[in-house]
């Protein structure tokens, strides 16, 4: 989309007043067209340009200098050097420093798209974190300034938006209720409904989404839009008040190359509307480089090219490797850098090159300060033309002078609870569940305690029934966990920009949580009072269902207090069972308050179980005249219960001669008075407990309010790692028992040990030896465990077990395409769906056909297996014996059969943008682009350390992208052994074994 030209005209005054500028964005919306492509009508205004270089309609530059980003790096290990006996390679005491970012410069326009490209670990993710104010800034040395101007966080937040890689959205919500929601936060009140949706509707066009309007999101459970719509879905979220600066971190990730174009388009859409678009991409399409206006090319933290795409063939034919021609150019650069990455020199000699080029062809800074508006009237400028509604400058501090937020606290809330509401009401089973739950532990509790009478025992019983009941009521609360980790990443995604304050969110939650918890009460208490046959009537019923209520409102809080601090839902559901079950303990019902040991008194005051328990008790033993032991029934919880009444009545004589009192067989004994006297319940009313447990409910939730706010800064930290420089290890025996020493060693939360299976834990097709799931099971007992690998589920199963996905925390087959964590599905992804059956047959005919004319020794049955996220590719055929897979092994060692099929395919699929990953003996993986093992990091977000351990990590091998990630800590072996190796490595590991730093 272009921009229209207007006549110039004196610059309007600097500092509008809200209502003028508002005023100014109405006319122009209500001129503007709703089609397709609809154009944002700007104002333009006399910015004075004195150089020729810096075009009239481009009054923002982003410009960043000298970025340099470093993090500590832990303690090595020693390792004794391999062949030379005991002799160690030490390393340095202190921690030393990795630098992910080295001395990075460059700007980016308005109306222009850069893209930063690199290999995995090149520091994509890292510059664009850097740029988007997403590294804490005494990690960050070098200057991120807009038009001249250093970018405070607070301003950044308001002008810019961040799309994250995974698409974060709530599932049971359309297109077009996620957007205007979207609308509704990022978008003043003063603006009326119909304008909101008709920028939602131009965005929709925009994004072209006009036929997925009213599809619901979708998830795993639920079909939805495709992978392609719901990232567009998800820049448009964060686009709809148009923003002036748009970071997005690779957003072409796992898409097949059409919906990635498609997206790209969308971009440049948004950056003709006057934006600065500013991408990472691992490898664009021929198609999506026509699309680009800048490049920066990355490798190790260091710039090794910057410009256009067009001045590519020129750069790296003075470089002395000219691109040929017909050869997609940003492939042949990122080949060339990872060739040059693994020569001795690196490419010190690129970023060298590219330095004396960039002087050479930039001598003077090629923008003038004069040629610039400074940062107030550019933003005053963008205001008056429709983008950044939410406020205006007017005032002489920028800073303080564009609000926060777009709308006040209280409409944001009701925005929040509209969105929750909507999105429980399409899932109605949820609260089915957990309603259905509450009835059924009642129904059984009234049919246990059915109709107690007013017997000593009774007395007893009904002090059991309440201890339960009560404690019951905090269980049922853990729902929450699960409930809020699944919406902790939109809301720090959304709050990360400042769609809504914290506060809102903590308010609305609680406010939403009440009926429901009304209903449960309800539920609850009309199901065992009557039943039950407790005291009080109707005005003891509401008592005891306000008694209930505040147990249910205090034990939300606390399990929602919980879920805003625990990253797992396992950690939560453990330590929500174990503190309650202190609660428990202490509340006075296993033992009283009196007879408590004096350094445990605290807990019994902090007990949330104490307070509902002891109200519940007065409200039915309030009553002084009501006898609950008359007489001889003294007996009846003594051994002398099944004693004759006669016998029991001379006692009693005997009793009262002793006392010199009268008791006879039907003289008051015990009331309900003296059985609150005996449970040490006398300090505090009964309404007096009712109104503490709410003050516990109301306390939790404002701890709660101080996690999400110390918990979701969303920024890189001055952090340190056990070591980020991925290490070599000699063999895959030595390779398990680093593992083991490492692992062991940390005993820290947020870490996770990520195996690949095939010649890492076991041989390929080979199921794992005894001592091997021995090894990995004590393993599991001190981090969390997770595997990987190629292959379906079916044989994954064959190598570690029927019960794997039940055996290990994390399960990824396929790549991670298929994912289960603790037993249970959590993702899927089909590559039929993603090619259609169209281009998927044109591959497998071609494999075929390609296979048929191949000259090997032998050849057998099932040369093409197609699984849910992948096509594995086997030129023998996959029914050969396991003889056969070892002669085969060889001769494609020798005759590279498997790279030679793999090169053709490429070049002829080059279109279809997929992945080409040799794995095994004797096939091969094909896979969308970002369909590699690095896949399954979605799934691990809550994680910030994960150790990969695989073999086949070169390049080309089916472990290398995941092992090059920034995001592992990458430890392989070099040697391949056999599972009799295997055997002998789990059963004698020495000391002594050698490895390779």
């Amino acid at each position: 989309m272009e921009l229209q030209q207007y006549p110039r005209r004196s610059k309007p005054s600097l500092s509008p007043t809200l209502g003028e500028l508002l005023k100014r964005v109405e006319d122009a919306q209500s001129d503007t067209s709703l089609d397709s492509t609809p154009v944002h009508h700007h104002q333009a205004l006399e910015l004075g340009y004195a150089c020729s270089s810096m075009p009239p309609s481009s009054p923002f530059v982003l410009s960043f200098n000298n970025l340099t980003y470093s993090v500590k790096v832990g303690q090595n290990m020693p390792f004794p050097v391999c062949g030379k006996g005991d002799l160690s390679h030490g390393s340095s005491e202190t921690a030393s420093m990795k630098v992910l970012l080295n001395d990075i410069s460059g700007e980016a326009r308005e109306g222009e798209i850069m893209a930063v490209l690199g290999a995995s670990g090149s520091g994509k993710s890292t510059l664009i974190d850097a740029l988007a104010d997403r590294i804490a800034k005494e990690s960050l040395k070098g200057s991120v300034t807009l038009n001249g101007e250093v970018l405070e966080s607070r301003l950044l937040k308001v002008i810019s938006a961040y799309v994250m890689q995974d698409d974060l959205l709530f599932p049971m919500l359309t297109v077009e209720e996620t957007l205007m929601f979207s609308a509704d936060f990022r978008l003043p009140r003063s603006l009326s409904k119909s304008k909101k949706k008709a920028r939602v509707q131009a965005l929709i066009d925009q994004l072209g989404l006009r036929n997925a309007a009213n599809t619901v999101i979708g998830d795993e459970g639920h079909r939805g839009v495709s992978g392609g719509e719901r990232r567009r879905v998800s820049i448009g979220t964060d686009i709809v008040h148009d923003p002036i600066l748009l970071f997005l971190d690779e957003p072409t990730s796992g898409l097949d190359s059409t919906s990635a174009f498609m997206v790209v388009k969308v971009l440049q859409r948004i950056a003709r509307s006057g934006s600065i678009v500013i991408m990472s991409v691992h490898q664009p399409s021929y198609r999506i480089l026509t699309v680009l206006d800048s490049l920066i090319f990355l490798s190790h933290g260091q710039t090794v090219y910057g410009g256009s795409p067009g001045g590519l063939p020129e750069f790296f034919g003075q470089f002395g490797h000219p691109i040929p021609e017909n050869e997609n150019r940003t492939e042949f650069a990122l080949d060339l850098i990872r060739e040059l990455e693994e020569a001795p020199d690196g490419t010190k000699t690129l970023v060298e090159f590219n330095r004396s080029w960039q002087t050479k062809k930039n001598p003077t800074n090629r923008t003038c300060n004069a040629s610039k508006l400074s940062l107030k009237d550019a933003i005053s400028a963008s205001i008056s033309r429709g983008k950044l509604v939410s406020g205006a400058p007017n005032n002489s501090n920028l800073t303080s002078s564009v609000p926060a937020f777009a709308n006040p606290l209280w409409a944001e809330m009701m925005v929040l609870s509209k969105r929750s509401l909507l999105n429980a009401k399409r899932m109605p089973e949820l609260f089915g569940i957990r309603l259905g739950a509450v009835l059924v532990t009642g129904i059984i509790l009234a049919t246990v305690f059915y109709h107690l009478d007013n017997s000593p025992r009774g007395a007893q019983e009904r002090l059991g029934f309440f201890a339960f009941a009560m404690s019951t009521t905090y269980y049922t609360c853990a729902e929450s966990i699960p409930a809020f980790l699944q919406e902790r990443y939109i809301f720090m995604r959304e709050t990360a920009y400042n769609a809504y304050r914290r506060s809102s969110y903590v308010l609305a939650h609680s406010l939403i949580s009440i009926p429901s918890l009304i209903v449960l009460s309800i539920a609850f208490a009309a199901t065992t009072f009557w039943a039950v046959g407790l005291d009080g009537g109707f005005s003891g019923f509401c008592f005891y269902f306000f008694a209930i209520l505040s147990a249910f409102w205090a034990g939300s809080s606390f399990v929602t207090f919980l879920s805003g601090v625990v990253s797992h839902v396992m950690l939560g559901f453990t330590i929500v069972v174990a503190i309650l079950a202190y609660f428990l303990l202490f509340s006075g019902f296993f033992i009283s308050r009196d007879r408590m040991p004096s350094y445990w008194i605290w807990f019994h005051y902090i007990s949330l179980v104490k307070y509902p328990y002891e109200a519940a008790l007065q409200n039915e033993f309030h009553d002084p005249t009501k006898c609950f032991v008359r007489g001889v029934q003294m007996f009846d919880t003594t051994p002398l219960a099944a004693v004759p009444l006669s016998l029991k009545l001379k006692m009693l004589q005997s009793i009262s001669n002793t006392l010199g009192m009268n008791i006879t067989g039907s003289t008051c004994v015990v009331t309900g008075t003296d059985i609150l006297r005996q449970q040490g319940i006398t300090q505090i009313s009964k309404w007096n407990c009712l109104w503490i447990t709410i003050a516990w409910g109301f306390f939790f939730r404002i701890l709660f309010y101080f996690a999400l706010l110390l918990g979701s800064k969303n920024k890189r930290s001055f952090a340190s790692a056990i070591n980020s420089t991925p290490r070599t290890i000699d063999s895959s025996r030595s390779l398990l028992r680093f593992a083991e020493e490492t692992l062991m060693a940390v005993r820290k939360p947020g870490l996770i040990a990520l195996f690949d299976l095939d010649d890492t834990l076991t041989a390929p097709r080979k199921a794992a030896t005894p001592s091997m799931l021995e090894f990995i099971k004590e393993l599991r007992k001190v981090v969390t465990i997770g595997l990987v690998g190629g292959s379906d589920l079916s044989k994954i199963s064959e190598q570690l077990g029927k019960t794997v996905i039940n055996d290990y925390d994390y399960v990824f087959s396929e790549n991670g395409l298929v994912a289960h964590k603790d037993g249970k599905l959590i993702g899927t992804q089909s590559l039929k769906s993603f090619l259609g059956d169209e281009k998927l047959k044109e591959f497998i005919n071609f494999t075929l056909h390609y296979i048929a004319d191949l000259d090997i020794p032998i050849k057998r049955g099932t040369f093409i297996e197609l699984r849910s996220g992948m096509l594995n590719v086997s030129p023998i055929g996959r029914n050969c014996s396991q003889e056969e897979r070892d002669e085969f092994e060889k001769f494609d060692k020798v005759h590279n059969i498997r790279p030679k099929m793999v090169s053709v395919l490429r070049e002829k699929f080059a279109h279809l943008n997929l992945t080409f990953s040799i794995g095994g003996q004797i096939s091969f993986d094909v896979f969308p682009q970002g369909w590699d093992k690095t896949y399954c990091l979605r799934y691990l977000d809550e994680f910030s350390e994960i150790h990969f351990f695989g073999d086949k990590t070169y390049k080309g091998g089916n472990d290398h992208e995941i092992y090059e990630s920034e995001r592992t800590v990458g430890h392989t072996g070099q040697k391949k052994i056999s599972s009799s190796t295997y055997l002998l490595a789990s059963q004698v590991t020495s000391p002594d074994d050698t490895v390779e730093q």
